[in-house]
């Protein structure tokens, strides 16, 4: 009993001390337990006796929730070192612009080596079409007296079926 009014006490003696209230929403994780409770859980359940007893379940779910709580966490830090710079002070102002110009200069090198490898694929693609288009001049004379043929063997083909269809369509009539 003496361990649980420790926890107790840890608990409430924690969750006046959190700048966050009780319920915080993680958006998808609404569900989820707030930071006290979620640090009571952690004491009861790690410092106790009978550690070895949990559940599977109970400690995925744990993580998960943990989880949440520290996305939450880090994202509310992000949003007030990139919104509001000079917050705590001209020192993490200066850091936060440090990190967002490195940022800023990661991308534009990831923008760079995009082109240039996209660049080098197209002009792989235009030097292989340079190659067929030399290899069908060299053959040119056999491509284009097989083409005229095959043209002229349809072209033919479709007046044979033209003359056919108009002399049964004759009959018919």
């Amino acid at each position: 009993m003496a361990t649980s009014s420790k926890v107790a006490n840890n608990a409430e003696v924690t969750a006046k001390h959190l700048p966050f209230p009780k319920q915080v929403h993680y958006g998808k994780y609404a569900n989820l337990n707030s930071y006290a409770e979620l640090l009571q859980k952690v004491q009861r359940n790690l410092e106790a006796p009978c550690s070895g007893e949990l559940i599977l379940s109970d400690l995925v779910q744990l993580e998960t929730q943990l989880r949440a709580a520290l996305t939450h966490v880090r994202a509310r830090k992000l949003r007030l070192g990139c919104l509001r710079p000079t917050y705590e002070g001209k020192g993490k102002g200066l850091k936060a612009k440090s990190v967002h110009q490195s940022l800023h200069d990661q991308v534009q090198y990831a923008c760079v080596q995009f082109n240039v490898n996209e660049e080098k694929m197209l002009k792989e693609e235009n030097q292989l079409l340079e190659k067929q288009i030399v290899a069908m001049k060299n053959s040119g004379e056999t491509y284009y007296n097989r083409m005229t043929g095959c043209l002229q063997l349809i072209l033919h083909d479709k007046q044979h079926c033209i003359c056919l269809n108009s002399k049964a369509a004759l009959h018919v009539v």
